[in-house]
């Protein structure tokens, strides 16, 4: 599941490492609270539904100011990873690998909105959840954010996005997917 989190996170360019570790751990420690993913997922689902793509653009803006540095800072790690199979920095990389389950699905959330936003993503409106056609990261998304809210002992939500295929031992109708 880590390996499909950080593909997700290939789209960017990347600073350098001075400004990785100060972006990653500051912006991270926010990215704990599953009311902050759930907020995102809710925006989205809202304006998918509406049709709304001046909305959507207007959030993946959003987005990118908010956190656009903390997204470059962790796919600037995954891309250093992937092309030397080391990581030249063991803080920011012992960071990385400490992330939970809420971490990651405001990560890939932000990741997701990003992509629809800017039409690099196919969705649909389909089982009562915003999907994504030709991807996996709606449902990696919702069995992530269901765990997310298991590990803080919260009520589990319905995800709006994706289906949650691993905990729902793989009875899930992908569709289109």
């Amino acid at each position: 599941m880590i390996a499909g989190l950080l593909s997700a996170f290939m789209a960017f360019g990347t600073p350098s490492l001075a400004q990785e570790r100060t972006q990653l751990l500051a912006g991270i420690v926010s990215f704990r609270d599953p009311a902050l993913a759930r907020s995102l997922e809710n925006r989205l689902v809202s304006l998918v539904e509406r049709k709304n793509a001046a909305g959507l653009r207007a959030l993946g803006d959003e987005i990118r100011r908010k956190d656009g540095a903390v997204l470059d800072a962790i796919e600037a790690l995954t891309t250093k990873h992937r092309a030397t199979g080391t990581v030249a920095d063991v803080e920011l990389a012992r960071v990385a690998l400490s992330m939970g389950p809420c971490h990651q699905a405001n990560l890939l959330i932000r990741k997701i909105v990003l992509a629809i936003a800017a039409g690099e993503a196919k969705h649909s409106h389909r089982s009562g959840a915003v999907r994504l056609d030709d991807s996996q990261a709606d449902s990696l998304y919702a069995e992530l954010i269901l765990r997310c809210e298991r590990l803080a002992r919260l009520p589990a939500g319905t995800p709006k996005l994706g289906v949650p295929c691993a905990l729902s031992a793989g009875a899930c109708d992908e569709g289109e997917d």
